[in-house]
């Protein structure tokens, strides 16, 4: 009962002080070295009580004073070496990002600032979209999946804007991991669908036509309901060398071969390029699985028109690129020259 108290007073007193709880560092936990069969259960049952459920209410206590400042816990926990006895978890850590540049939380990290006025989502595991700040409000580049737009509504939500505020979503190809979400998203926040007149006609469709296809195995997959969309109309189509007005200063740069109207989009003032699936980064830069292009021998000439000179790079599947990793791009892009 007293450690209880002495936890939640010092809660209650640090976050009168500041207003906030930033980070939490719980160094309650202990453990027992020994045979398992030489253990009480009484006395795992408390070591338990403490090491695990003792670190859960900790969070309970502190979630309140993150969530007033739009932030999130995160406990993680180590388990028993072979040789200890019972639950060990000294090393609890239960922490909370301070959200300045990064205010957005999502599932469970904070959300990556690709660079000023840049916001990268990781949707799910493999897909990804990005927010912009434009002159008129924000720019989505590509929705995923209609899982994706509850957490897309969320992360705006938790930025502080309203979903309304969404202006326009550029979608970089009509491929299903990159649209389904679309008219879900069109319809919660009114904004404007915009593609590549090539891949225009895909999404009346619903789905990739056979000649969107450069393999008999991916034309068999689009023959799946998992493939499929519900069928919508782009509200515009956008070209080559086109600076989507109202943007924040996205420049069209057509790049065929994934799909015929695959686009890649440069953020001019950040120098800043989303490449969408022009190249994927799955730890080695490439060009992904020839399969599911349209025209895979395309790719690489497609892929040449991107810029070199870029501070930043964000793909459609795999890890965006900053500081010195750029550098591998930019030889990667020179070898398509």
């Amino acid at each position: 009962m007293a450690t209880k108290l002495v936890a939640l007073g010092c809660i209650v007193y640090g976050a009168a002080e500041t207003g906030r709880v930033d980070v939490l560092v719980n160094n309650v936990g202990h453990g027992t070295y020994g045979a398992v069969e030489d253990v009480p259960m009484d006395e795992a049952r408390r070591r338990r009580e403490v090491n695990v459920f003792g670190a859960a209410r900790l969070t309970q206590l502190v979630l309140p004073h993150c969530v007033a400042d739009r932030g999130r816990s995160s406990p993680a926990g180590c388990t028993a070496w072979p040789s200890t006895r019972g639950p060990h978890a000294p090393t609890h850590r239960l922490h909370r990002t301070a959200l300045v540049t990064h205010p957005a939380p999502h599932r469970g990290e904070p959300v990556p600032l690709l660079a000023p006025g840049v916001i990268h989502i990781a949707i799910s595991k493999t897909n990804n979209a990005y927010l912009i700040e434009g002159d008129d409000g924000l720019t989505l580049v590509d929705v995923g999946s209609g899982k994706a737009v509850d957490l897309l509504l969320r992360t705006m939500t938790e930025l502080g804007r309203d979903p309304a505020d969404l202006n326009r979503i550029v979608l970089t190809h009509a491929h299903p991991d990159h649209v389904r979400g679309a008219p879900a998203l069109r319809e919660h926040t009114g904004a404007r669908v915009l593609i590549h007149a090539a891949d225009a006609a895909w999404l009346s469709d619903g789905r990739v036509p056979s000649d969107g296809r450069s393999s008999p195995a991916a034309r068999w997959f689009d023959q799946l309901p998992a493939a499929h969309w519900t069928p919508f109309k782009a509200d515009a189509t956008v070209e080559d060398g086109e600076l989507i007005a109202g943007s924040g200063g996205l420049r069209v740069i057509h790049t065929p071969g994934h799909s015929p109207g695959h686009i890649a989009l440069l953020h001019e003032p950040t120098r800043t390029v989303l490449v969408g699936d022009a190249v994927f980064h799955a730890r080695l830069l490439g060009y992904g699985p020839a399969t599911f292009a349209a025209e895979p021998a395309a790719r690489a000439s497609g892929a040449a028109r991107i810029p070199t000179d870029v501070t930043a790079v964000g793909f459609g599947h795999g890890a965006p690129l900053t500081g010195p990793g750029v550098d591998a791009f930019q030889a990667f892009l020179a070898k398509q020259r």
